[in-house]
C-alpha cells in the first residue's frame, strides 16, 4: 500500500503586505508595534534585520506624511493668529486670522472661543458670513470677513483661547489650526488722593492715601514728589490692601504715602499718584500741588531764599536795637 505522509499540518508563512501611506495615523501605529512578518495562522519571525529595518523607515515616512496631510500642511495652514494684546473692556476688537492655500480649496474659516464655535466664513461664489450665538460674544459682521473678525464692546467673558480653524472642500475635508489666548483689561479709574493739604510748614509730615477703582486685573500703585518715584522698598509707601469685586471682576487698589517734609521741597510740592493695570502699560494718574515754607520764630526765616549771612546780620541788628532800648528805658 503505497503511504502519503502528511507532514506538518500548519500553512506555510504568507508575510502581510506593508501599510499603505493613505493609512491612518492609528493604524500606522498600531503596525509599528506588530512584525510585519504575521501570517494568516501563526507569526514567522524569519524577517532578517536589514529587512526589519527598512520596513521601518518606510512605516515611518508614511506616518509623517499622513500627518502632514491630516494637518492641512501640504495644502493649506494657519500661519499665525494675532490678537490684541490686550483687549480693552468696552471697546472693539479685531481678531486676524493669516493662512495660505496652495493645492487645497479651501471651504471655510471658523473661529472657537474656548472651544465654542462663534464665526464662520464660507468661501464660495457668494461668500456667506455666519454669526453663532454665543452669551456674551458679538461680533461685527459689517468688520468681519475671511481673514478677520470684530468683536464689539468687550466684556471680561471675552477673554480666553481662541482658535482659527480652515477646512478643505470635500471629500477629504482636511484641516488646520492655530490657537492664542486674549487677555482683556478694564483700565484704573482716575486715582483718588485722600489726606493732602494745600499748605505745609517744614517739619510738617506729608501722609496721604491713594484709592484706584475698577481696574481688572489690579493695578498698582505708585507715588511721585516732584516728578521723582517714591520706591516701593524705601519704607515711606505702605499697601493697603486689595479688594476684588467677584460681581464686575474688578479690583480696588490703596497705598499710603508718608514723607517727613525738609527744605529741599521748599517753596512747592507737587504730589502725583499713578495707578497701573498689573503687567501691561495702562495707567491712570491725578496729582495736587500745595506750598511748602519754612518754619521760624522769626519772618524772614520763612523765606525760602533768604541768604544765611544776611539772616545772621538781621537778628544781630534786631538784637541790639532791642538792648539799646532796654538801656533806655527809665528805671
Amino acid at each position: 500500500m503505497k503511504m502519503t505522509h502528511l507532514g506538518d499540518h500548519s500553512s506555510p508563512s504568507v508575510p502581510l503586505r506593508p501599510p499603505s501611506c493613505h493609512s491612518s495615523p492609528f493604524s500606522l501605529y498600531a503596525t509599528w508595534h506588530s512584525p510585519w512578518g504575521l501570517s494568516r495562522h501563526g507569526v514567522s519571525l524569519s524577517t532578517s534585520r536589514s529587512q526589519w529595518s527598512a520596513k521601518h523607515r518606510q512605516l515611518f515616512f508614511c506616518l509623517i506624511l499622513v500627518l502632514l496631510k491630516t494637518t492641512g500642511v501640504l495644502g493649506m495652514r494657519v500661519k499665525q493668529v494675532i490678537v490684541p494684546q490686550p483687549a480693552i473692556v468696552g471697546q472693539s476688537a479685531k481678531l486676524q486670522c493669516l493662512w495660505e492655500s496652495t493645492d487645497k480649496q479651501v471651504y471655510s474659516i471658523r473661529w472657537y472661543i474656548n472651544n465654542k464655535q462663534f464665526y464662520s466664513y464660507i468661501i464660495g461664489s457668494a461668500p456667506e458670513k455666519i454669526k453663532h450665538k454665543i452669551e456674551g460674544v458679538d461680533v461685527d459682521l459689517l468688520e468681519s470677513n475671511e481673514t478677520s473678525v470684530t468683536l464689539r464692546d468687550v466684556t471680561p467673558l471675552y477673554e480666553g483661547e481662541y482658535r482659527c480653524e480652515l477646512m478643505s472642500e470635500g471629500p477629504s475635508f482636511e484641516s488646520s489650526f492655530l490657537s492664542t489666548n486674549l487677555t482683556v483689561v478694564n483700565p484704573p479709574n482716575t486715582p483718588e488722593i485722600s489726606g493732602f493739604r494745600p499748605n505745609y510748614r517744614i517739619p510738617d509730615t506729608l501722609k496721604v492715601n491713594c484709592t484706584t477703582h475698577n481696574s481688572r486685573p489690579e493695578a498698582l500703585i505708585s507715588f511721585y514728589v516732584n516728578g521723582r518715584i517714591i520706591h516701593q522698598d524705601s519704607g515711606r509707601v505702605t499697601e493697603l490692601g486689595v479688594v476684588k469685586h467677584k460681581y464686575l471682576e474688578t479690583f480696588t487698589s490703596s497705598s499710603q504715602l508718608t514723607l517727613p517734609l525738609s527744605s529741599k521741597y521748599v517753596p512747592k510740592l507737587t504730589l502725583t499718584c499713578r495707578a497701573q493695570v498689573k503687567g501691561f502699560d495702562i495707567k491712570a494718574e491725578t496729582s495736587e500741588t500745595a506750598t511748602v515754607s519754612q518754619y521760624s520764630f522769626f519772618p524772614f526765616f520763612s523765606r525760602g531764599t533768604t541768604n544765611s549771612s544776611y539772616a545772621s546780620q538781621v537778628l544781630l541788628a534786631s538784637a541790639a536795637l532791642v538792648m539799646l532800648q532796654i538801656l533806655q528805658a527809665p528805671w
